[in-house]
């Protein structure tokens, strides 16, 4: 049995993670329906029902869930090559297959609230687009740029650094996080900023800390470095357009990673229905095309004299379809090939040195 294999073997898949990923993806889109769109296309026509005002949020618990399981990831992956592969046939395929649907909304439709240019659709190939400043296909994808960059920072820690004992290395981060809290980055240094993730480093640093606690791998210092993390979130967040209360803020701070323990301890069975786990498969499609293109048709059907809240429920019925298409004909046959094929090649890379070695 592989190392891989062994480790899936030990830490069965938690589909209760997957339905949170479901239900914070819905939170998402809800949000952006109604609050983002107002802002961003027109004002919504009266009567409109106001459902998570504050949704934006669920973001937070996205990146819970990637400390988590990346750092489960990381502990899998053999070398820095496995881990990489891994995470471009996740996450790459579908993107570039809902930016490139999003596009063709935004150049056949002739609906750019954006303002998006041909060179920044380019450059939104490379997933960087918070880091480098340029207007995103969709607003959505400014998190990938914080996802990619945990990606990196952990890998380099754990392969190239060699870090076994990861609290020291979030320990760091989260003090260059509260520096440049406290030191209020002007517009010059926003971009550092952004690279460095420190407006939501913690997020990530409580999902890998509550993966130690599960383990039965915590000591002290993974409860200091969990309280640390936490307590970060006293600076408030950055957006709060719905004016969360600090108080209110820091509860839905503590639920998130305390519901992801709760799934990854006791693994309720509850979260194990086909609706959740529908949604949770398929939470990475319909996060990354139901903006731009459900904009598009909630305008449309307002226009044409719908009633807002139809107008949604339309909006949200085909950005599921869309995610279900694209999950289906993209994300899952592109993952199962990528893998295929790295494993290919280095069953066929292992045999040459093997013929190499002296008899």
């Amino acid at each position: 049995m592989t190392q891989e294999k062994a480790h899936r073997a030990a830490n069965p898949r938690l589909h209760g993670l997957d339905s949170l990923r479901g239900l914070a993806a819905i939170a998402v889109v809800l949000y952006h329906y109604t609050v983002g769109y107002d802002t961003l296309v027109q004002e919504h026509q009266p009567g409109l029902l106001q459902l998570f005002p504050n949704g934006h949020f669920a973001v937070n618990l996205f990146f819970v869930i990637s400390g988590f399981v990346i750092f489960m990831t990381l502990e899998r992956s053999s070398t820095l090559a496995d881990f990489a592969v891994s995470r471009f046939a996740r996450l790459w395929p579908p993107y570039i297959a809902c930016a490139a649907f999003t596009t063709s909304v935004i150049v056949l439709l002739h609906f750019n609230p954006m303002k998006l240019t041909v060179r920044d659709a380019v450059l939104n190939s490379l997933m960087m687009n918070k880091a480098l400043g340029i207007v995103p296909i969709d607003p959505s994808y400014w998190t990938l740029t914080c996802e990619v960059l945990f990606y990196a920072g952990i890998a380099l820690a754990f392969f190239v650094l060699k870090i076994r004992q990861m609290e020291w290395a979030c320990l760091a981060w989260l003090a260059v996080s509260f520096l440049a809290r406290w030191s209020h980055f002007d517009d010059r240094h926003v971009r550092i900023a952004v690279v460095l993730d420190t407006e939501f480093c913690q997020f990530f640093v409580l999902g890998m800390m509550i993966y130690l606690i599960t383990q039965r791998r915590n000591t002290w210092l993974t409860t200091f470095t969990a309280l640390l993390a936490y307590l970060l979130n006293l600076f408030g967040p950055e957006f709060n357009p719905g004016n969360l209360k600090l108080w209110q803020f820091m509860l839905m701070s503590a639920a998130f990673p305390l519901a992801v323990w709760f799934i990854a301890e006791k693994k309720p069975r509850f979260l194990n229905v086909w609706p959740l786990l529908f949604l949770g498969e398929i939470s990475y499609s319909l996060y990354l095309v139901h903006q731009i293109a459900g904009y598009w048709v909630i305008r449309t059907l307002e226009n044409a004299g719908s009633g807002p809240n139809v107008s949604v429920l339309v909006a949200i019925t085909a950005a599921i379809a869309a995610a279900a298409c694209v999950r289906r004909l993209v994300e899952v046959p592109a993952q199962k090939g990528i893998r295929g094929w790295y494993r290919g090649l280095s069953s066929r890379a292992a045999l040459r040195e093997e013929r190499l070695q002296p008899q």
